[in-house]
């Protein structure tokens, strides 16, 4: 189980925060880069970043067949280094 508290405290209030204003989303994953156990991480992604399927109707977008992540300013060199 998960347990950083203070990273996931972090983000569920910031999550909270974005559910009040729109659409909350944070994800939790494991970070190996500087533990080979992994550490506990969660993300937090701005609302006005995601774009979901508008053919959804069921509450938290369970008939969601697509979800997008936009991200604007990103450096050239970053964009440049993305898949596709």
């Amino acid at each position: 189980m998960l347990n950083d508290a203070d990273n996931q405290a972090s983000a569920a209030g910031e999550a909270v925060k974005d559910a009040d204003a729109l659409f909350a989303r944070s994800e939790t994953r494991l970070d190996y880069e500087d533990n080979p156990e992994g550490d506990p991480k969660v993300d937090r992604t701005d609302p006005l970043e995601m774009c979901w399927d508008s053919g959804a109707k069921k509450r938290n977008l369970v008939d969601g067949r697509r979800l997008a992540h936009i991200r604007r300013n990103v450096p050239i060199d970053e964009a440049r280094a993305l898949p596709g």
